[in-house]
């Protein structure tokens, strides 16, 4: 037999590298022949063709129904044989598909911490004459009625300030900022860290400042006596700030993947998630002037918008502990924003 020219084997395999993703119409073909060491040239890339077999049949028939213009040659390995100076090469052909395919799986994941400073909602801290407002001044904490208790959350950032009751009755008011550390809504009470209240005239100028006892006092009553006078004023919570700190949790996360013949391109929306502060720089905390702002990617939790958790991972692709350095696998991770 000349060997100085390929001599295949009448049989091709098929090989189901996609098959983990539950892709079974899409295979590899591996074939192989003989030749004299020599006489090898590689012709890695080039097009599968139906060679002629050593029986002199070609190696696909019709009832076959293989696109071969779809296959290219994707790797060669030389196989030593008994026979002197004659070599076993194996040769692989495929393409990289147009599917994409998925992959489930659970991954502890980092979300970004949350930073509501708009200082927007103003609700009357207390009930007119009420006497329901107190003190506790073994925890040190003072719990208000409000209104309502539906604009408000636990962890809330708040200020309480006071404003006249007339403009020849009574002082303005500020507290120091504080945070909300329980909510009765049945019964429309908050319950804050406690603070104090720096009463000021009407030039601005600080008169005296309210005791941690003496602020649930002034919340029911709309007074306090100091020294000769009466401060008059009405009570009000501002909330100024919400804080969701940053959390990492077991996430389900969703693999897209993808693969194609030479290195593939990252788009946009495949890139990894990335909070940047107003200078450009990385940061951990989405805030209003975060990109994306606080108003976009609370949009993005209510529309359960997925974001990418990490760079994109491309490999060249890997078939039975073999790797196709033409192939290139792309992975890209992703989770519902939360």
């Amino acid at each position: 037999m000349n060997f100085n020219k390929p001599i295949y084997c009448p049989n091709y395999a098929r090989i189901y590298p996609f098959e983990e993703y539950g892709d079974i119409t899409t295979y590899f073909i591996k074939l192989i022949y003989y030749i004299d060491r020599n006489a090898f040239v590689s012709n890695k890339g080039i097009t599968l063709a139906n060679r002629v077999s050593m029986n002199d049949e070609p190696i696909f028939s019709a009832s076959d129904r293989i696109d071969i213009s779809r296959y290219t040659l994707l790797k060669e390995t030389i196989i030593e044989v008994d026979v002197p100076n004659v070599i076993q090469v194996e040769e692989v052909y495929g393409y990289a598909p147009t599917n994409i395919y998925y992959k489930q799986s659970n991954d502890v994941y980092s979300f970004p911490a949350r930073e509501d400073i708009s200082a927007i909602s103003q609700v009357e801290a207390p009930i007119q004459s009420a006497v329901n407002n107190t003190y506790d001044n073994l925890y040190d904490r003072l719990t208000l009625i409000v209104a309502s208790t539906s604009i408000f959350r636990i962890g809330q950032k708040i200020r309480l300030f006071g404003v006249p009751l007339s403009t020849s009755n009574g002082y303005f008011s500020n507290s120091d900022e504080t945070r909300i550390i329980s909510i009765d809504a049945a019964n429309n009470k908050i319950t804050i860290e406690n603070t104090s209240l720096q009463f000021y005239d009407w030039t601005g100028e600080a008169q005296g400042r309210a005791t941690k006892s003496q602020l649930a006092y002034f919340a029911n009553y709309h007074r306090l006596y100091a020294g000769s006078d009466f401060w008059y004023g009405s009570l009000y919570i501002q909330v100024v700030g919400t804080t969701v700190a940053s959390k990492s949790k077991t996430v389900n996360i969703r693999d897209t993947i993808s693969f194609s013949i030479g290195l593939p391109t990252i788009a946009e929306d495949e890139e990894k998630f990335k909070v940047l502060d107003y200078t450009g720089g990385e940061t951990d905390t989405i805030d209003f002037s975060t990109t994306p702002s606080l108003t976009a990617y609370n949009t993005m939790l209510t529309d359960k918008t997925e974001i990418v958790i990490e760079d994109p991972k491309i490999e060249n692709m890997d078939v039975e502990g073999k790797t196709y350095d033409t192939i290139y696998k792309k992975t890209v991770r992703r989770t519902v924003a939360q």
